[in-house]
């Protein structure tokens, strides 16, 4: 620990927690007690990262021998690479060699049971492990290997990898049938919650490694029936319900599409932290083969500068926040800061996503503006309002007073509590109103209700609509774009190939006239009924359900006549003259 700059007061005292910790027990009334004087505390916090410093010094041994080497706590792959087979054996053994003695200068071992050897190679003549060996125990040459989660295979084929992922879902999928029938349980929009927060982020784990594996007909096949299952038990629908026709309701891309959307996330955020090398092959591909040149907006977020950032840690905050109650503001303004520097600062964005933000003083009515552009979210806004306001207030030399800006996000107040931030544009606010607290008695940034009768909140308002409806001319981004912006250019485009999809599909007669356009509106409109009317409004809408027609159509009836003869008994079908305007509908579904 001292070796990585860790205090030597914090080393004694980690020191002391791991050779005096007395460990006790009870069972049966009898209590037991021991020193535990070697190893960490299962479940400690500190633990991981303990471990982290202890192993770093044997991957920075591997590495400077050359080799490649990751590892995630105690999770750790050395790759030996060479064109002779020979000469890759023996630098394995080299690897193994140097892990043996680092394990003899740390009193620490490797199981070698638990350790695995993966060959990859294209030639035909597989090569002889014979030799490879840990603590003189011959390792056993494996076919694939499981490593953080993905399954890597001596060819390097994603086909075990996405076989296995796509039947944990299906396992995973089958909780929801426990919680949910045709007409009772979840109602939809939970059912949908636990489909898209639970079952599908387990699919989707490792995309960006695997997403090449789901790109043939197969596994496209495995995915469509894995999202049909998951659809019909969120909708109660009929057994064969075409699964494009749920799709289109729920406005739900496909899982392909899906599964490319989080690689192509997660390769962005690589690239921002400098981790991604983009070629034209292998799955480093997905920014060039998953994104049309077309989709200029996309790609012009994609390659600009983020606002996302490492989280980064600023102590010792300078400025005071505070969010006072609303009773507080009866009169317009909080009587306590009278004689102080106000200042109001506001964010604002139009029906066309264009955002802007202003700041007036409450005092003197100085102001400014600012235009932000389509790219810049209403969070963005308001932070900046904030960071112009304290780089004017610096700028004219305001010194020795008492400065208070308001602003109507609890957000951007509660952002400014923390210490540490992950926003480049958060941080910079940050430090600015430190600088600005530095050379001054006080400076409180605090939050006043907005659209409440707040005149400096108000006049700030009316200057970053104005500002919005003036434009700017020149060329955008004009912020660091956020990592939430980028996200909903993504899920647009995500939305267009399942728009452009539905328009192609040549099937779904009925869905089609039925459903029309795919609207999201609709879809959180239907998400938000009770299941009976989902139910039933699928039966509709997809042209499936068990009535007469249908069934005939299936092959479990003789005839798809309506029992008062008058006609087929489709959906289509309502006018009955023996029972009025009726849909009959089978109750026995199959």
């Amino acid at each position: 620990m001292l070796d990585h700059g860790v205090d030597a007061t914090v080393v004694r005292w980690i020191d002391k927690m791991l050779s005096d910790r007395i460990l006790t027990t009870e069972f049966g009334g009898i209590t037991a007690g021991g020193l535990a004087n070697r190893g960490c505390p299962q479940g400690g916090i500190l633990s991981p990262m303990l471990w982290c410093l202890a192993v770093d010094s044997l991957l920075e041994k591997l590495r400077l021998n050359g080799f490649q080497v990751w590892g995630y706590a105690d999770d750790i792959a050395v790759v030996a690479v060479h064109e002779d087979g020979r000469a890759a054996k023996r630098l394995i053994n080299s690897a193994l060699r140097l892990m043996e003695d680092w394990c003899s200068e740390t009193n620490l071992s490797v199981n070698p049971t638990k350790t695995e050897l993966l060959v990859v190679t294209r030639k035909k003549k597989r090569l002889n492990v014979q030799g490879i060996k840990l603590n003189g125990v011959q390792l056993t040459k494996s076919d694939q290997v499981k490593y953080l989660g993905v399954t890597f295979s001596s060819n390097l084929s994603w086909r075990v990898q996405v076989e296995r992922t796509v039947n944990r879902a299906r396992k995973n999928l089958a909780t929801i049938s426990r919680m949910v029938g045709s007409t009772w349980g979840l109602t939809p929009a939970a059912a949908h919650w636990v489909y898209s927060c639970i079952i599908l982020p387990r699919l989707f784990f490792g995309a960006v490694i695997w997403w090449e594996g789901v790109q043939n007909l197969k596994i496209g096949n495995k995915l469509e029936s894995l999202q049909h299952v998951g659809l019909k038990r969120i909708l109660g629908a009929f057994r064969y319900s075409p699964t494009r026709a749920m799709e289109a309701m729920l406005a739900m891309p496909p899982l392909l599409f899906r599964i490319e959307e989080v690689a192509i996330r997660t390769a962005k955020l690589l690239r921002d932290w400098g981790k991604w090398q983009s070629t034209d092959r292998g799955h480093s591909s997905v920014l060039l083969k998953c994104i049309p040149e077309t989709e200029r907006n996309l790609l012009m977020t994609l390659d600009s500068a983020t606002d996302k950032i490492s989280l980064t840690f600023r102590f010792g905050r300078r400025f005071r926040t505070m969010i006072p109650g609303r009773d507080e503001w009866k009169n317009g303004r909080l009587e306590r800061f009278t004689g102080w520097n106000e200042w109001f600062t506001d964010g604002s964005k139009d029906e066309e996503s264009v955002t802007g933000c202003a700041w007036v003083s409450g005092l003197s009515g100085e102001n400014g503006s600012e235009y932000l552009g389509k790219f810049a979210t209403v969070y963005q806004a308001e932070v900046v309002a904030v960071l112009r306001c304290a780089e004017g207030l610096i700028n004219r030399g305001i010194r020795g007073e008492n400065i208070i800006i308001f602003t109507d996000s609890e957000s951007t107040v509660k952002t400014m509590e923390r210490s540490s931030f992950k926003s480049a544009i958060a941080l910079e606010c940050c430090d600015t109103l430190n600088k600005l607290a530095l050379v001054n008695r006080k400076v409180i940034l605090s939050w006043c209700p907005g659209h409440r009768g707040v005149a400096g909140n108000e006049e700030a308002d009316r200057l970053a609509k104005l500002v919005v409806k003036e434009g700017r001319p020149g060329v955008e981004p004009w912020l660091p774009v956020s990592y939430a912006g980028f996200k909903s250019e993504l899920k647009r485009f995500s939305l267009s190939r399942l728009i452009n999809r539905w328009s192609g599909t040549t099937n779904c007669r009925q869905g089609k006239e039925m459903i029309g356009e795919i609207n999201v509106g609709k879809a959180k409109m239907i998400l938000r009924m009770n299941r009976a009317d989902v139910r039933i409004l699928t039966y509709v809408l997809t042209g499936h359900a068990p009535l007469r027609y249908h069934l005939f159509r299936m092959g479990v009836r003789d005839s798809g006549h309506c029992s008062c003869n008058s006609g087929k008994s489709g959906i289509e079908w309502k006018d009955c003259k023996e029972k009025g305007l009726v849909i009959e509908v089978e109750e026995k579904v199959l």
